[in-house]
């Protein structure tokens, strides 16, 4: 137990499951070949006997844990370590989930977050246009009173209870009994029929906040347990380069208290980091109302420091657990009706996702069937994918989309029998035209191969064009689609036009030739002369950095890093002559 909870004994709750799992596997197997050699004690564990038996029951790496207590424990009795080598796993090509359906999924999500959003805004606009109306209780008729009142008279008496009891979240039964009146009477009463259409104009219930995290998770690919982790008083900072953008960020527990981030643009309504923004404003009477109660409790706690009984303790865990919470919701049917989202509530009948995919499913034809085995963990294998598809499957934009230490931790996630397929069938066709090449024009260029595999053929004309220095863009590079320029480098371009920015080392469209290294030179130099011209501010604001590093980048990946920087240093000193100067293209947009 000592070197089990050296360990271990801060790890997170998934790890401690790992751990129990593997001992459990292991007692078995001593259990099971106890005829082939008894264990008792740890001299009588052998390495090549209960290693061959460990291998032949298919134990693999995640069962490692018991070997590594083991030896813990072997080294304190000065006996030698086990040498027990386990296989890895064998890795689980399982599918990705359908794009078009985490994008039905992240739409109706959206709509339901404008609704809940619309709805506070419309009550707090309802309580205003009152004019600081009250119920006067002491001319209160049960008879007839509440005839002259309607849905804005509830609004502003429930929030005056609130007030008055010094309660932001007040249970059915406390609200009427402050009101005066009996459950299972007036329901005419206009206080009484829209008490839930006035709690929901105040705050979120369980399952409203369950559909924010859910969206909060399309937009950020971030796992459920870094979602629910996020600390209020510390989950944002502005983005170090760019304004319209803040950076989110929370703990990984499972991976040590690394932290997880994710750019968010600031100006979008729905942006994550919006709605994290409004949650949490929104939520914050609940908040106050549990640092008092956690107050209180602390300040018994001490006053009774020899007498605090366990349900006080857990009590006090849990407010701190919630106030850090930006999933504060109300609950109204339960004792405490103030809440945080955990781990447990998101399974829950009512905030399942499977019960949100059939509610979508209900409103669609049957041929467009939502798949309801999806789960919560597809939001960040979707995300993922999207990111790799788009960077035309770039490991490394696949790697910081999924905020991995390691790019080991990524091949999980790109373990997909989707990629699977897409590789072998990339494989497959570069092979057949590299043969192609070398059997029809007895060379190997490896700007066409690359055209050749992205596209499926090129022209022979395009072929001719390319060898004479045409179709070539001001940085000289070719272009696979010089009329569609990505939106985000030409936001401006209009269908039919040709490329304007002309941006290359940025654009997924380049195609790099043999001979493309004098304009990329060139252009490097360009770039060094814009910084050396303008004030620093504006150059981080810009994507000029980024711009710089890819050049720089491509250079020296495909040229000798000497004659790349004899290049530049020509370059260089044409520009700052005046015998070259800056090309500036009619209406380029600015970077």
């Amino acid at each position: 137990m000592p070197h089990i909870k050296r360990r271990y004994g801060a790890a997170p709750k998934k790890t401690l499951g790992h751990v129990n799992a593997s001992l459990r596997a292991w007692w078995r197997l001593f259990d099971k070949y106890a005829d082939v050699r008894q264990v008792t004690s740890l001299n009588d564990i052998d390495e090549f006997v209960h290693g061959a038996l460990a291998i032949k029951e298919g134990f693999t790496q995640s069962h490692a844990s018991f070997l590594v207590i083991l030896n813990d424990a072997r080294k304190q009795r000065k006996l030698h370590p086990l040498d027990i080598r386990l296989p890895r796993p064998t890795p689980q090509h399982t599918s990705i989930p359908e794009q078009e359906h985490i994008r039905a999924i992240a739409k109706e999500l959206t709509r339901r977050a404008r609704e809940m959003i619309g709805g506070w805004e419309k009550s707090d606009a309802i309580v205003r246009s009152m004019n600081g109306w009250s119920l006067n209780k002491s001319v209160w008729n049960h008879d007839a009173g509440y005839r002259q009142f309607d849905v804005r008279h509830a609004h502003c008496t429930y929030r005056q209870a609130c007030s008055e009891l010094n309660n932001p979240a007040l249970r059915r039964d406390q609200y009427f009994f402050w009101m005066g009146i009996q459950n299972n009477e007036n329901y005419n009463n206009p206080c009484v029929a829209h008490f839930s259409e006035v709690i929901a104009g105040l705050y979120p219930d369980r399952k409203q906040a369950a559909h924010l995290l859910y969206l909060f998770l399309c937009k950020t690919g971030w796992n459920l347990e870094t979602a629910l982790d996020i600390d209020v008083e510390d989950y944002w900072r502005p983005h170090p380069t760019n304004e319209s953008f803040a950076i989110i960020y929370s703990s990984k527990m499972r991976a040590r208290g690394e932290y997880q981030r994710a750019a968010s643009e600031v100006k979008p309504r729905m942006s994550a980091f919006n709605l994290l923004k409004a949650i949490i404003a929104r939520t914050e009477p609940l908040r106050g109302a549990l640092r008092s109660e956690l107050n209180e409790l602390v300040q018994t706690e001490k006053d009774n420091s020899h007498d605090v009984d366990i349900k006080t303790q857990d009590r006090i865990n849990e407010l701190s657990r919630c106030i850090r919470s930006p999933w504060l919701h109300v609950v109204i049917k339960e004792e405490n009706s103030i809440s945080a989202l955990y781990e447990q509530a998101i399974y829950e009948a009512e905030q399942r996702l499977s019960t949100l995919i059939k509610g979508i499913n209900a409103k669609r034809g049957a041929e467009e069937q939502l798949d309801e085995s999806l789960k919560i963990g597809d939001f960040r294998d979707a995300y993922i994918s999207a990111q790799y598809r788009r960077s035309n499957y770039s490991w490394i934009v696949a790697h910081l989309a999924a905020g991995h230490k390691n790019i080991r931790s990524l091949q999980a996630y790109l373990q997909k029998r989707q990629w699977k397929a897409h590789g072998e069938k990339t494989v497959r066709c570069f092979v057949n035209v590299l043969w192609d090449e070398i059997r029809t024009t007895k060379k190997v260029d490896p700007a066409t191969l690359h055209a050749l595999v992205q596209r499926g053929e090129i022209t022979e004309e395009q072929r001719k064009r390319w060898i004479a220095h045409k179709d070539r863009t001001k940085v000289g590079t070719g272009c696979k689609n010089f009329t569609n320029p990505p939106k985000a480098l030409a936001p401006e371009h209009k269908d039919g036009d040709g490329c304007r920015i002309q941006r290359c080392t940025l654009c997924p469209h380049a195609v790099i030739f043999d001979d493309s290294m004098d304009p990329l030179a060139r252009r490097l130099a360009q770039l060094r002369v814009i910084k050396e011209n303008v004030p620093l501010p504006s150059w981080y604001d810009s994507s000029w950095p980024a711009e710089t590093e890819a050049t720089e980048q491509i250079l020296h990946e495909n040229w000798a890093p000497d004659l790349v920087e004899s290049r530049i240093s020509h370059w260089l000193e044409k520009e700052k002559s005046t015998v070259h100067i800056l090309l500036s293209m009619e209406g380029e947009y600015a970077a």
